[in-house]
């Protein structure tokens, strides 16, 4: 890590100063800086429940040529899926892919009214074909739209309903 701000600890932990300061110098004497990037701040996790901690591990470091020959260059630093470090994809131009946003589960869903027969009325509306494992994920997938179409319906917008 190259300061205090690409660590996180929930408990207590030292950081040995005497190492960011060596690492730095390191680059410095190299002639190497990290390369814009753009995802996961922290690189690194111990995968731990009772004492997580973060750290910035994984870098794309360049120097002047590199930055001269690919100014648009980018580096990606993906969700960890199911390793401890983050994948990173280094792209040569600026263009950035965008993703379909992630669905989220908000709990207030769960206080609309009609919740829970829209919910209903979306997992049995699914017609089965496949296997066990299709099939809740056809069952999963329609209760995703029924709770997007509430959040559209009920919930977005507030602006204009609170007008």
């Amino acid at each position: 890590i190259l300061s205090l701000s690409e660590a996180y600890s929930l408990l207590p932990t030292s950081i040995p100063m005497a190492g960011i300061e060596e690492f730095q110098d390191c680059l410095d004497t190299c002639r190497l800086f990290d390369l814009s990037s753009r995802g996961c701040v922290y690189t690194w996790d111990n995968k731990s429940l009772t004492n997580p901690k973060a750290r910035k591990l994984d870098r794309a470091v360049i120097n002047e040529l590199w930055q001269d020959q690919f100014p648009n260059s980018n580096a990606l630093f993906d969700a960890p899926g199911s390793s401890d470090h983050s994948p990173c994809l280094i792209s040569l131009s600026n263009e950035i892919v965008r993703r379909k946003a992630r669905f989220n589960f908000f709990t207030f869903f769960t206080l609309h009214p009609d919740y829970k027969s829209l919910l209903e009325s979306a997992w049995h509306s699914v017609s089965i074909s496949g296997g066990p494992m299709f099939a809740l994920y056809q069952r999963l997938r329609a209760a995703k739209n029924c709770c997007k179409e509430l959040n559209r319906s009920s919930f977005s917008n507030i602006q204009a309903r609170t007008k």
